[in-house]
């Protein structure tokens, strides 16, 4: 149970139970405020798309989760399958499975279905992303991306055509070699009419290119109609810009906070 006694907890809840699914990658714990129809958070982590859990990191995810819970939002931290065992798309299958489960469980557990909104960190934002403007993950489970209200990007990357070697031989055995594929993965390449709200935000010290992925994206988004706000956090590096989500007064959680309970 959580150290919080305003928030219930529900672990290990299974979203997806088809003829594939994982013992472990189709769950989500869920961290739900006192207060009904409250906005719902969802969380998914990053890590290359090769590694990561909802449980890493000591709990970090868990903290992260109580603190933003405590200010009267619902979270939910997802789990999803990882390359080298399944390739793309699956990745962002079973983020839009997790997504359309929470949407469709809403009333049972009390969020309001109107005000769900992704939060993806690196490989999370970049999956995030997808599912919020790619037409097909949440199509073939009944739904459309309409019932995204919103998605922080937090240092991601939403273009896979771009960079270098380092790049390519990271995307290779997650997406392939295959130009189409890498561009039918890339947000930013799929952005063709308005889409929900983003809210990107890098780190000053990131990963080389992450600046160059978060302002190219920004501009595919207005091009397009979108309301979009960018943001550059200073004296963050890839790892601590997440961090500062879990923590009272941080620029992050301000903005995300911001963002979802305007």
């Amino acid at each position: 149970m959580s150290h919080n006694s305003d928030i219930r907890t529900y672990r290990d809840i299974r979203y997806y139970s088809g003829p594939d699914a994982h013992p472990k990658k189709h769950l989500l714990d869920l961290y739900l405020p006192r207060e009904q129809g409250s906005p719902l958070l969802v969380f998914v982590h990053g890590g290359a798309w090769t590694r990561g859990d909802k449980a890493a990191y000591a709990g970090a995810y868990e903290q992260l989760a109580e603190g933003v819970s405590a200010r009267n939002v619902a979270v939910a931290v997802v789990n999803y399958r990882l390359s080298p065992e399944v390739m793309h798309p699956e990745h962002a299958r079973d983020v839009a499975r997790a997504v359309a489960w929470l949407y469709r469980n809403s009333s049972t557990y009390g969020w309001s279905p109107d005000r769900i909104y992704l939060v993806g960190h690196s490989a999370g934002a970049h999956l995030s992303a997808l599912v919020a403007v790619g037409p097909t993950y949440l199509k073939e489970l009944g739904l459309t991306p309409a019932i995204i209200k919103g998605v922080v990007g937090i240092s991601g990357v939403y273009d896979l055509t771009l960079g270098g070697v380092t790049a390519r031989m990271m995307y290779e055995p997650v997406f392939s070699s295959d130009p189409e594929t890498l561009s039918e993965a890339s947000p930013a390449r799929l952005v063709k009419k308005r889409t929900t709200p983003f809210l990107l935000l890098y780190a000053q010290n990131d990963y080389p290119s992450i600046d160059v992925q978060a302002r190219r994206f920004e501009k595919k988004l207005k091009e397009a109609g979108t309301l979009v706000r960018i943001q550059m956090i200073p004296g963050r590096d890839h790892v601590s810009i997440l961090a500062g989500m879990a923590r009272e007064g941080d620029p992050v959680r301000k903005l995300v906070m911001g963002f979802v309970k305007p």
